[in-house]
């Protein structure tokens, strides 16, 4: 009973000591003094005496030597901007040199400008041969002189007995949310094949680097968009063809497009057509699909969840359960429908799946 006597005496004259001025107060001991530095006054620097050994002791918040003095009307002197690059204020594509070199600085970025590029070279009669998006490169084939046409051969100086080829290579730009793009160029007559070059010893680089960039402005004032993943069109193969694989009218889709690009495009295209996807199995190439459920299905709410059952809730899978299977050969992928693993669909479903997928892979 003392104790707790003794511990409330000790609270209550805490308790009444909190008013006391001399002690929490302006003028006391625990005062705020985070306002003492506004009447701080400028004293000279410490002395020691002499014949005493210390250290140097330097100012803790020192005055700076040069303070802006905003009490004269002297003017104050602009400094004049930066001369701005004409070139950039015409578009988006400009052609930039240094030295021998020269490249395209487009105020896009890298993944906008593969297909774009892929299509420029398209127009002009060549196919890519060998792409590395993971780069950013890609090559064209040999295009034979025989098979120049003759806008081709006056657009890039070709000559009429060389075979040419082109490479194209995009980067990232030094500025944010921009690309340079490098074209090499090479050519053979019969055996004999130059390696790559560019600049004076390639005229025909610099023709389509300079053809390249029209054609980039031209699209761009046409409002043509190029963006891989706005479109949402960045997985899409250069080339879907339906063509037959056996008796009877059985067919498969043919796409030109590397197996990763071609898994990412069959499963938006069946989303896109409306086929519910049951399961996938990535390391066979496999889509499990149920041509009797809907592919839009709304999950149940919190209520219909709570009061209801479990089983009542799964839908038993239909009887029309198939496998979109893609098959990699060389460079192309063949997309067929199974009804089990080693058995192929009818004619009538195997059609059915792969005309309504293939309108979305364009």
């Amino acid at each position: 009973m003392k104790r707790i006597a003794g511990a409330a005496l000790v609270l209550a004259g805490l308790t009444s000591l909190s008013g006391c001025s001399w002690l929490w107060g302006d003028k006391g001991y625990f005062r705020d003094r985070g306002n003492d530095y506004l009447d701080a006054r400028m004293l000279p620097p410490m002395q020691v005496p002499e014949g005493t050994e210390s250290k140097p002791l330097d100012p803790l918040l020192p005055v700076p030597g040069h303070v802006a003095d905003i009490s004269g009307n002297r003017e104050a002197v602009v400094q004049r901007p930066h001369a701005v690059n004409q070139a950039m204020l015409e578009g988006d594509f400009s052609i930039q040199r240094s030295s021998e070199q020269s490249w395209i600085l487009a105020q896009r970025i890298p993944a906008q400008m593969w297909n774009m590029t892929q299509a420029y070279f398209e127009e002009l009669g060549y196919t890519v041969d060998e792409e590395r998006p993971h780069v950013g490169e890609f090559t064209t084939a040999w295009l034979p002189a025989a098979s120049i046409a003759e806008g081709t051969r006056e657009t890039l100086g070709l000559g009429k007995s060389h075979d040419s080829r082109f490479r194209v290579r995009i980067e990232p730009g030094v500025q944010r949310n921009t690309s340079e793009i490098f074209v090499d160029a090479a050519s053979r007559k019969g055996s004999r094949e130059s390696g790559w070059s560019a600049g004076k010893s390639a005229p025909e680089a610099g023709l389509a680097l300079a053809g390249l960039e029209r054609f980039y402005n031209q699209a761009g004032s046409q409002g043509q968009s190029y963006s891989l993943l706005a479109s949402k069109n960045y997985d899409a193969p250069r080339r879907v063809a339906l063509i037959e694989a056996g008796e009877g009218g059985l067919q498969v889709l043919r796409l030109d497009a590397g197996l990763e690009q071609a898994w990412s495009g069959v499963g938006r295209a069946l989303s896109a057509a409306g086929i519910y996807v049951d399961d996938v199995d990535r390391s066979q190439a496999v889509y499990f699909v149920d041509l009797g459920r809907k592919a839009e299905q709304k999950a149940p709410g919190f209520f219909k969840r709570m009061f209801s059952s479990k089983k009542s809730l799964e839908r038993k899978a239909s009887d029309q359960q198939y496998r979109v299977k893609l098959t990699q050969i060389s460079r192309q992928v063949f997309v067929g429908v199974e009804r089990e693993p080693g058995q192929l669909a009818d004619v009538a479903t195997t059609n059915r799946i792969l005309n309504a997928i293939r309108p979305h892979l364009n």
